[in-house]
């Protein structure tokens, strides 16, 4: 696969994404508001936030899809230089964040990634449901969204768009686009290689290099409101971040959830990210991409939880460069 090169913040970056980024990095910031909106799976509340800028630059809402173990108080930084560039924006707690007596119900036993899927139909559910959020968006309810998911996060996003599109199609809040941020699932490994490819690197080289490093610099940038989301997390949701990495350990990968949706899907991905080497994934499944892939220098597996503010403008762009050839496909949440 032959690379664009360019001088910006990206290391490689073809022409009509650099095109966006460099619009998206001249947006003014602006005032937004931030509301909670109830959302449930089954009896589990989904703690679902919503933000709205004032002066929309684009009235579809991006939904952060978070990554393995993450509690939501990561991404509360990257929401908000989202919406300070005029993207309405939703994050929600992982289903798994619940009562510990929870745990044990029967409901709540079902496959883990499943689950986590069917958490983001119910966020896209209840914000097109919610008066609040219809009436912060000056009488327009949400009917599309743009997928970002982050490492284990795109495992999700792409199992939800297959379940989605392909076996069971909905009509009702469209997909826009799927970016694929330090993504999992895409660099050719799956099942125990992946994980004995994955554990090698993780102590000490990412447990100490990116998150616990990273961790100074997230607490800095997002709200105050992080510690005791994080703290809520941690508490409630090891069970099901025990059952979620085994799950994937069987996991062969995405292409098989990607190949045949019609849903415009690109790829965010680190120079410098410990977990899946850039080079790999463009190797293994570059193809999947259509050439819409952005590679940031000095950037690790953590870069948009530690510096929201710049990594937003990417973020923003690659939807915008999807936006322009996506064929939506529809989905009831």
């Amino acid at each position: 696969m032959s690379f664009e090169y360019s001088n910006s913040s990206a290391l490689y970056l073809p022409d009509h994404i650099s095109e966006e980024l460099e619009h998206a990095r001249t947006i003014e910031h602006r005032d937004f508001k931030r509301i909670s909106v109830e959302a449930k799976l089954g009896n589990v509340g989904l703690g679902c936030l919503y933000y709205q800028p004032e002066e929309a630059t684009d009235d579809t809402a991006i939904g952060i899809v978070k990554g393995l173990g993450a509690p939501r108080g990561v991404y509360l930084g990257l929401a908000e230089a989202l919406a300070k560039r005029g993207r309405p924006v939703f994050l929600y707690k992982s289903p798994r964040t619940q009562p510990l007596l929870d745990l044990v119900h029967p409901e709540h036993q079902r496959d883990p990634l499943i689950y986590q899927m069917q958490a983001v139909h119910a966020v896209a559910k209840a914000l097109r449901n919610s008066e609040k959020v219809t009436e912060l968006r000056g009488g327009n309810p949400v009917h599309q969204i743009d997928l970002g998911g982050h490492s284990m996060g795109n495992y999700i996003m792409a199992g939800m768009a297959h379940h989605d599109t392909i076996e069971k199609p909905y009509d009702d809040v469209a997909v826009r686009s799927m970016t694929s941020i330090a993504g999992a699932g895409l660099d050719g490994d799956g099942g125990w290689k992946q994980v004995a490819s994955h554990a090698k690197k993780l102590w000490p080289g990412i447990a100490v290099d990116e998150i616990w490093k990273g961790i100074p610099l997230i607490i800095n940038s997002a709200p105050k409101d992080i510690k005791i989301d994080a703290i809520q997390h941690i508490f409630r949701s090891l069970p099901r971040i025990i059952r979620e990495t085994a799950k994937i350990v069987w996991s062969p990968g995405v292409r098989e959830n990607t190949e045949n949706v019609d849903i415009p899907y690109g790829t965010i991905l680190p120079e410098n990210d410990q977990f899946f080497y850039w080079q790999k994934v463009l190797q293994k499944s570059g193809d999947l991409f259509d050439n819409n892939y952005d590679i940031i220098k000095d950037a690790n597996h953590v870069y948009p939880n530690t510096h929201p503010e710049e990594f937003a403008p990417h973020l923003i762009a690659m939807t915008h460069a999807l936006a322009k050839n996506r064929q939506s496909q529809r989905y009831e949440a």
